[in-house]
């Protein structure tokens, strides 16, 4: 599924490779925010100075697990808005994932350290460094940002980062980007929930002891 839905290009890696590796981690259950009483503040700085570093803010929030700072980075609608929180926390679930399998069942588990770095690098800090000297087309409020190497030729396949002008700078459009980068799309964004509670719910598990195995850990993961 997650290959129709993706297109198969770079930034889908992650869904489905890491469903093969841990042979469909994805179960039915909605996403766990964990929030708190009130809105924290952004962790990352937030430039909205200009279309290039309201897309650089947006990419290194979301690869920080800063939803408040993507979210300062971003317009949209609340709808919109929450498949940023879902996709930090699938971040940080691939994060705390990787630790506790490391930090409990050490070398043993070092396959599934490798293939989760590389969900990582697919969908967090790639985006980062594709946006470090991006191209920039603007036409009056509005901007694309497109993802290049050094800031001469676009890299093929990396979805641009859509943005406006609003009264407090520049900002990535969510409904706009989500047309081009599907990381934001409702399909992919259900997918990024179910693994995210999957994921939570397993590192705790591996963190209490449950499994005397990594196979079990996946197991208990629901593969």
């Amino acid at each position: 599924m997650a290959n129709s839905v993706c297109g198969g290009t770079w930034y889908a890696r992650s869904v489905p490779s890491f469903r093969v590796v841990y042979r469909h981690l994805f179960v039915l259950a909605v996403v766990t925010c964990g929030c708190a009483s009130g809105p924290p503040a952004p962790r990352v700085p937030v430039d909205l100075s200009s279309p290039a570093a309201a897309a650089s803010t947006f990419a290194r929030a979301i690869a920080a697990g800063d939803a408040a700072g993507a979210r300062a980075a971003s317009v949209g609608s609340d709808q919109e808005k929450k498949s940023i929180d879902i996709l930090v926390s699938f971040i940080d679930g691939l994060r705390a994932y990787d630790q506790a399998m490391m930090n409990h069942f050490g070398p043993q588990a070092i396959q599934v350290h490798t293939q989760v770095n590389q969900a990582l690098q697919d969908v967090a800090e790639q985006p980062v460094m594709d946006l470090e000297q991006p191209i920039v087309s603007q036409t009056g409020d509005r901007a694309r940002v497109q993802p290049a190497l050094k800031g001469q030729m676009k890299l093929a396949g990396r979805p641009a980062v859509l943005v406006r002008k609003t009264k407090a700078g520049w900002k990535v459009d969510l409904a706009a980007t989500a047309q081009a980068d599907p990381r934001f799309s409702p399909a992919v964004t259900q997918a990024y929930a179910q693994a995210a509670q999957a994921l939570h719910q397993t590192a705790r598990q591996v963190v209490a002891g449950q499994f005397k195995t990594v196979e079990e850990a996946q197991e208990g993961a629901g593969q």
